[in-house]
């Protein structure tokens, strides 16, 4: 199944950027005091929403050469209580790298059996230039544990903060979430982590909206 038949079938909620709907999986997720996982190196703004929960760490490497790197996640699991895993499976920021099909599904395998959600930032997936696009982890995903983001800022306009979110099984607590930051939209406290109450689903492209 790609991943865009597997978008198809889940409402997509759209948030203010991908830094919201970060924070909003996050916070599906996770409570204060939790531990997640992320990649290292990666982008400081991950690290920023990361503090602002109250959320503690597990660096996992990324390799140059071979990516996000599987077996430190496989030790990380099976010795500590992580929540979540933070993972940019297509064109990392900064290395570049991209992981196979297979490392993907190993990702996903170990990440189920440990009970983990994926948190999978996709910002950079269409911004491969020949060949097929690449595959999503969420794509391979039966269980709902992977929450999945992206943008138009990479591919559109850098100003146009326009993200969106597939929250898998999370979706009846981001969608909680989100009503709390419109609540504060509606009482005049708005801040740079509010959105738009409004839904997006995919038509034949995988970037063209529409709208309900």
């Amino acid at each position: 199944m790609t991943y865009q038949a597997t978008l198809d079938k889940e409402e997509l909620l759209i948030t203010d950027g991908a830094l919201q709907a970060l924070y909003i999986a996050l916070a599906a997720v996770c409570e204060a005091g939790d531990i997640v996982a992320v990649e290292s190196p990666c982008v400081f703004s991950v690290l920023e929403v990361i503090r602002v929960l109250r959320l503690k760490v597990i660096e996992i490497p990324v390799d140059t050469q071979t990516g996000f790197d599987v077996d430190v996640f496989t030790h990380a699991c099976a010795h500590n209580p992580i929540k979540a895993v933070i993972v940019t499976p297509s064109f990392h920021n900064p290395t570049g790298i991209f992981l196979s099909d297979e490392q993907k599904l190993a990702l996903l395998n170990i990440a189920q059996h440990h009970h983990v959600a994926i948190i999978e930032n996709d910002i950079y997936g269409d911004l491969h230039f020949h060949g097929q696009r690449p595959s999503t982890i969420k794509g391979f995903d039966h269980s709902g544990l992977v929450l999945y983001y992206s943008s138009f800022a990479k591919t559109l306009a850098p100003g146009i903060r326009l993200g969106y979110l597939s929250a898998g099984k999370f979706l009846q607590r981001a969608e909680q979430i989100k009503k709390g930051f419109i609540r504060q939209e509606e009482a005049g406290q708005l801040d740079e982590l509010s959105l738009p109450s409004v839904y997006l689903v995919f038509g034949n492209h995988p970037k063209a909206p529409h709208y309900r």
